[in-house]
């Protein structure tokens, strides 16, 4: 009955765990943020492909959500640099 509270808990995951790491890591490095991204897409992929024999877990974990909830991160990136 609770199943459709999964992507709060992804979403939640995603948003204490990232920021901290852009915040330790980043430092004001604009080279950084592509090189993170890339490597969430990377690593998203590579979630989604050994779990391809589960479908359920490949759903419902955050290691192959990520490369959706890092594109809208980038998004917002990109849209606050360019002023839109």
């Amino acid at each position: 009955p609770l199943f459709h509270t999964w992507s709060l808990g992804v979403e939640e995951q995603y948003y204490i765990v990232i920021p901290l790491l852009l915040m330790l890591l980043a430092r004001g490095k604009n080279a950084f943020y592509l090189t993170f991204f890339i490597a969430v897409f990377a690593l998203s992929l590579m979630a989604i492909v050994y779990t391809s024999n589960d479908p359920d877990f490949a759903f419902y974990m955050i290691f192959s959500r990520a490369w959706e909830l890092a594109t809208g991160s980038l998004l917002a990136l990109v849209m606050r640099k360019a002023q839109v």
